[in-house]
């Protein structure tokens, strides 16, 4: 097993305020099931799920009531529920109990930080990815040891974690104290594209001209050819990666109350493909992916606007999520990945795909 119980984490409350609508839906799925299995109607078990609330008088939630209607028709839900395993594309924010197995495509630096009381921490995140969608795992403190003992291409099997909404709006998944970690068989996984490494499910691997929806998942490869970099740090909480805000000396998170903050990265830039050209936004990892720092200690903003100096002209691959700038009414990339790619590989990877295709 790669990941025993090491970590206690509470959910951030930006989670706990999903819950109740991902809780309503999957009730309602129990509920499903249980009428299928029962033979009795969906309304029948409704009605039956009201009258255990009724007896139990708020002692049980909805969902427990549920699963106690279940028993007293000799169905078994939980046991269903432990056989399903989640394909990422289903995976939403806001759920509790998920299951899933995925390809490692990325691992990441560990990155050391300090907390408010004093204490040290440490974040990473590893990328995954089934045949549906990729989705990022981010790891906390003793839980980063499960990185020490894996390598990209391994297949791993993640039991009783948790999804939230990430920093930009992604989903991502978390574990806690009983959560589970063990490598899984390369063919419990179905083909994973060589680039299909965005953090938000399912992608359209396009030309820059072709990007033309607000809210849409792309991928596509072009040439950076300007970047801005002018004020490329803020101060963000080290736990949730919020932008924190400053009173005289203290440092406050929504979420977590009073920290100290830690530097991340921000910079945009235009990418060309010669058939168009879209503004992109990078955030934190992203950023530093772009401009090869491992680490933002001892780093300036000098320091940081002469490594995005030196990033012009390479050809990068990028996947990100379209949105709307207001305020040029354009459309514009935020990154979720980025890599900077040699022109000679990525011909070589277009002629062997279209090699296949012919064939």
């Amino acid at each position: 097993m790669l990941y025993p119980p090491y970590v206690t984490r509470t959910l951030p409350n930006d989670s706990i305020n999903k819950l109740s609508c991902v809780d309503a839906i999957m009730t309602q799925q129990l509920i499903t099931t249980l009428a299928e299995k029962s033979g009795y109607s969906e309304s029948k078990i409704q009605e039956l799920v009201q009258a255990k609330l009724t007896e139990f008088s708020g002692l049980v939630s909805e969902e427990g009531a549920v699963y106690l209607v279940a028993k007293e028709l000799d169905v078994n839900l939980v046991e269903q529920a432990e056989k399903k395993d989640l394909k990422i594309q289903n995976i939403l924010p806001g759920m509790r109990k998920v299951d899933l197995k995925g390809k490692v495509i990325r691992i990441q630096g560990k990155h050391q930080f300090n907390r408010s009381d004093g204490s040290e921490g440490e974040v990473q995140n590893i990328v995954i990815a089934d045949e549906t969608g990729t989705i990022r795992i981010v790891l906390w403190d003793k839980q980063t040891t499960i990185s020490d003992n894996i390598s990209e291409g391994d297949v791993l099997e993640i039991q009783n974690a948790y999804s939230r909404e990430g920093m930009y709006q992604q989903c991502e998944v978390h574990l806690h104290e009983s959560s589970r970690v063990n490598k899984g068989e390369p063919q419990d996984i179905g083909e994973v594209a060589d680039y299909n490494v965005n953090f938000t499910g399912k992608s359209e691997n396009v030309n820059i001209s072709e990007i033309n929806s607000e809210g849409v998942n792309y991928e596509f490869h072009g040439t950076l050819v300007n970047v801005s970099a002018k004020n490329p740090l803020f101060t963000v909480c080290p736990s949730c990666g919020k932008k924190v805000t400053r009173e005289n000396e203290t440092y406050s998170c929504e979420v977590h109350g009073s920290v100290n903050p830690v530097n991340a990265v921000v910079m945009s830039g235009f990418v060309d493909d010669g058939k168009g050209c879209v503004r992109c936004v990078f955030f934190r990892d992203v950023a530093q992916q772009l401009l090869g720092l491992e680490t933002l200690s001892n780093v300036s903003e000098e320091g940081v606007r002469e490594k995005a100096h030196l990033c012009v002209g390479s050809d990068v691959w990028i996947g990100g999520r379209s949105q709307r700038n207001d305020y040029v009414n354009a459309l514009e990339v935020v990154a979720n990945d980025v890599k900077v790619i040699n022109p000679r590989d990525h011909i070589l990877n277009v002629m062997t795909k279209n090699t296949e295709v012919s064939v």
